[in-house]
């Protein structure tokens, strides 16, 4: 049986698309996990070997509660405390391999804002964001403490990135990612509403604004967001909402 001439083109046109794709990984991609790997490696032993008083408490919580996997916790949201989960159940569970991760995380977010960076400017504005970034404590010292807060070091960057390159694009891929980024940054810490709002007004002032709104990419991000943060909703309203009375207690504003 011979092969039709038209399913000849077609599986020579997917081999040279997979191809490009495995060449564009081979020149982009491995070199930026390569670095992404190496610096959250030299800041772990740096924490290891400056820390003496060992992991902060938030750290700790954050293991304790990712054992459980559960919806909700007393006092916030639970996706930070599931990443710790997931990590320790491929990574020893050592100080060192917690600050990997805290420092890891840190550098995801430094990623993302190059990426972010460089839809707006050249390499060198690029070069320069990152660099200004990484002479903050955020990055460094400050996420050596992995909790809620620190935990959108990652996410927040990433989200605006795919929302950005879904207004560009309005393809359906920029935004399930950005509305999946923006669901984990409601459940990490409940101000990611800010998150999702600034978003909501950028588009409005965007000059595509008119397209983007009549494409579905807005519409598949706020449906996913909200499929993402939908189980913690309903573990709210059957828990009491136990993290809102926390918050009151913490800011002593009981109404």
């Amino acid at each position: 049986n011979e092969v039709p001439a038209g399913t000849e083109f077609v599986t020579q046109t997917m081999r040279e698309a997979l191809s490009r794709r495995l060449a564009m990984v081979q020149i982009h991609a491995l070199p930026a996990i390569m670095l992404i790997l190496a610096y959250s490696l030299l800041w772990a032993f740096f924490a290891t070997i400056s820390t003496g008083r060992g992991l902060h408490a938030d750290s700790l919580e954050a293991y304790t509660w990712g054992r459980e996997f559960d919806l909700g916790y007393y006092k916030h949201p639970p996706f930070w405390s599931w990443i710790a989960g997931i990590w320790f159940a491929i990574f020893p569970k050592t100080n060192f391999s917690f600050w990997f991760l805290s420092e890891l995380n840190g550098a995801i977010g430094l990623a993302g804002a190059w990426a972010l960076i460089g839809r707006f400017g050249n390499r060198r504005m690029q070069m320069l964001g990152v660099l200004l970034l990484m002479l903050t404590p955020f990055y460094q010292f400050n996420a050596q403490r992995f909790n809620a807060n620190t935990i959108l070091l990652s996410i927040w960057p990433w989200t605006l990135y795919f929302f950005v390159r879904s207004i560009e694009t309005r393809l359906i891929f920029h935004a399930l990612m950005c509305g999946i980024l923006a669901g984990f940054a409601l459940l990490s810490k409940y101000y990611g509403a800010i998150l999702v709002a600034t978003c909501f007004f950028a588009a409005l002032t965007h000059h595509g604004r008119r397209d983007y709104f009549k494409s579905a990419a807005p519409y598949v991000s706020t449906v996913v967001a909200f499929l993402v943060f939908l189980p913690h909703l309903l573990w709210l309203v059957k828990d009491g909402f136990q993290p809102f009375f926390y918050l009151a207690d913490r800011i002593d504003k009981a109404d």
